[in-house]
């Protein structure tokens, strides 16, 4: 715009110079030249100067437009933070209800099973392991596999030991010899189990005798196969007659 300005200035220049010159009969032809570079001049300075000022208000838009798009990022970043801050306290808000319902599950069983919901007044001794275990196989309705680790862990008791029975099914009840095995006979000769290679015979302890699978590959309905057992545990004992 500068040097423009100087272009022009110097045309004016040279026309003044040139009428100074000749004067005379020409000096009317010059002032009248000199007058029209003078109004080019003019014409020309104001349109450069809308055509700056129309460019620094295109300028000032497209500034204006940018804020805009950055505020509005601002604000959708804004919305998002809001967002996974409340879908985090859901998420945590329903994780510590549903802990809260598992741990009111495991007290309710071990009030069930030992008349205490405090695991420090549960002495973890071999009988009382036995105990879990075998009163475990009894109310397996009660538990997930969770609630099993879980309720090891309180008790204090080899944690592997209640897992190995809750994968394998352990059934268990009070009979004597004759019983068990008329039992045993009697699943193993169902089709319940398609593999028997984890038929274990009777297992005696000092808590009373037990029976139990172990070692099961397929998944049994612990329902279906208690409701069964305990009808052949109905049937008389062969030995005793």
């Amino acid at each position: 715009m500068a040097t423009m300005k100087t272009r022009l200035e110097a045309i004016i220049a040279h026309w003044a110079s040139l009428a100074q010159f000749y004067g005379g009969t020409n000096a009317k032809r010059y002032r009248t030249n000199l007058k029209r570079a003078s109004t080019a001049a003019r014409e020309t300075a104001q349109l450069f100067s809308r055509f700056e000022g129309e460019s620094r208000q295109l300028v000032d838009e497209d500034i204006e437009t940018l804020h805009k798009a950055s505020r509005l990022l601002g604000q959708l970043a804004e919305d998002f933070e809001v967002a996974q801050r409340r879908a985090d306290h859901i998420k945590a808000d329903k994780e510590a209800e549903a802990e809260s319902k598992r741990q009111l599950k495991i007290r309710a069983v071990m009030m069930d099973l030992f008349g205490t919901d405090k695991p420090s007044m549960i002495q973890a001794t071999d009988q009382s392991v036995e105990h879990i275990v075998f009163s475990m196989a009894r109310d397996l309705a009660y538990f997930d596999r969770a609630g099993v680790d879980e309720y090891a862990k309180l008790k204090g008791c080899d944690r592997g030991l209640i897992s190995d029975v809750y994968n394998a099914r352990l059934l268990s009840f009070n009979a004597d010899r004759g019983l068990i095995d008329e039992c045993a006979q009697q699943i193993a000769e169902s089709r319940l189990l398609s593999d028997t290679r984890g038929y274990a015979a009777a297992n005696r302890d000092n808590c009373g005798q037990r029976w139990y699978f172990a070692g099961w590959d397929d998944f049994l309905d612990w329902r279906k196969i208690r409701g069964q057992v305990r009808a052949v545990c109905q049937a008389p004992d062969p030995e005793a007659l």
